[in-house]
């Protein structure tokens, strides 16, 4: 029979999956210079925090337009538009999505 594990155990782990994260480093680098075994932390850190599910639903196929004319790509989620050219500027894109991600 399998032993349940002490609510202590799993709060050292939620403080090492914490600390982790706000180090910056790789979790490789953090486990290496705090001793721990990466496949364990890869074990607690799946255990204890689960991700949400991605409503793929809000998101729309982006289709090439075959115009001669216009050249670029088109990105559409929840009723918005991206339209990028060849030559458009990725910081821009990167505020569009940070700002739709508000929304």
């Amino acid at each position: 029979m399998v032993k349940p594990f002490s609510e202590e155990i799993r709060q050292q782990w939620k403080d090492n999956i914490l600390k982790q994260h706000q180090s910056k480093l790789s979790i490789a680098s953090w486990c290496r210079q705090t001793g721990i075994a990466v496949h364990s932390f890869y074990y607690w850190q799946k255990k204890l925090c689960s991700k949400p599910a991605i409503d793929r639903s809000a998101f729309t196929e982006a289709v090439e337009e075959k115009n001669e004319s216009a050249s670029g790509l088109v990105l559409e989620y929840q009723g918005f538009n991206i339209h990028l050219n060849d030559q458009f500027n990725p910081s821009v894109l990167k505020r569009c999505l940070e700002v739709l991600r508000q929304c």
